[in-house]
């Protein structure tokens, strides 16, 4: 549905995350992906999942032409939610987007600590079954 090819990597320990966080970092590369495919014209586009000990990251790169510096600035343009959005994603997970555009391309940054993201384990203690 992008009109371009999508390359997606995982690396690291995969671990399992909460539920926020897991539908708002697949909400911010869904983004990334189609103002790549839409608004970009896009013809190659990477997206990586990386799992470290301290953090989650996801980084979408593109080849298009990139977001116009006053786009950028602002963050956003008027009535279009897509880059507000991804931010404000970002932010109810206690994340951090950084958005990078050049004339060859955009680079997104999602970096949300791990100690945030992680799925909790239940706790076991009175009335825990097991």
């Amino acid at each position: 549905d992008y009109g371009a090819p999508i390359e997606v990597t995982v690396s690291g320990k995969v671990e399992p995350l909460n539920v926020d966080a897991h539908g708002e970092i697949v909400a911010i590369a869904r983004e990334a992906l189609r103002n790549a495919a839409k608004h970009a014209g896009a013809s190659a586009i990477a997206c990586e999942l990386r799992f470290s000990r301290y953090s989650v990251q996801l980084t979408c790169r593109d080849d298009g032409a990139g977001i116009p510096a006053d786009v950028l600035r602002a963050g956003g343009r008027d009535g279009h939610w897509g880059l507000r959005g991804m931010s404000e994603r970002a932010r109810q997970i206690g994340g951090v987007l950084r958005i990078r555009s050049r004339p060859d391309g955009v680079t997104a940054r999602l970096v949300v600590p791990m100690r945030l993201a992680r799925q909790r384990r239940a706790r076991r203690g009175f009335g825990a079954r097991g």
